[in-house]
Parts: structure tokens; sequence; C-alpha cells
């Protein structure tokens, strides 16, 4: 006997497709790699880890701040950034795990014997 699923209603999907369209630009991603490896991060300091300019930084930084994906703290005269969801971690361990997953496969179908490091 299966299982049926009941169907998201429309307004659950078109929420779940802005997420994960906010999640699809990779200086986004890149931001959060940091916040979620490292912590709390002021914007200097994660223009230092991205590499990106520090106005692309505040950009995305605000676009995840209104999707409900970072929080931010004030210390002083600093604004510390924070990934405020833990199941986005958990959303970025499963997405990374099925990347590795079709890389090894990817070489196993060429030949190859290992996955090359995943950065």
């Amino acid at each position: 006997m299966s299982k049926e699923k009941t169907a998201l209603p429309m307004a659950q999907i078109t929420r779940a497709a802005r997420l994960f369209a906010t999640l699809a630009d990779p200086s986004r991603l890149r931001i959060l790699q940091s916040l979620l490896s490292t912590g709390p991060r002021t914007v200097g300091e994660l223009v230092e880890a991205t590499g990106l300019g520090q106005a692309n930084v505040s950009k995305h930084l605000s676009i995840l701040h209104n999707a409900r994906l970072v929080e931010r703290r004030r210390e002083g005269v600093f604004v510390r950034y924070l990934s405020s969801d833990p199941v986005i971690a958990q959303l970025c361990s499963i997405v990374c795990a099925k990347i590795e997953r079709d890389v090894r496969q990817d070489l196993a179908s060429l030949g190859g014997e290992s996955s090359p490091p995943m950065d």
C-alpha cells in the first residue's frame, strides 16, 4: 500500500519557489556558507571572506534578511549578521551530499576512481 501525499496549496508552492530563487544566487550561497561555517560576521568580514564588494554583500544581506535567512545583531557601532534558520544548514548539507554523489557517479561512468575535493 502506498501513502498518498497531500498536494501543497499554491500559496506554499509559490513561497517555496521564492525561497529557492533566493538561494539560487551563488553570491548569497557564499555569504550563507561563510555565516554557517564561522558564525556571526560584519559586512566587512563577509567582504573579506567572500571576495565580493561591500555594496554587493550589503545588497545580498538585505535580500537574505528579507527572506528571513539571516538576522542582524547590533554590537556597538557594528552590525553582525548570522544565519537565522538551522533548516538552511540542513538543506545545504542535503544539496551538497547530492552534488558529491552525482560527481562520484559521473566519475565512475567515465572510469574515474575518486571524487575531486568539493570546496
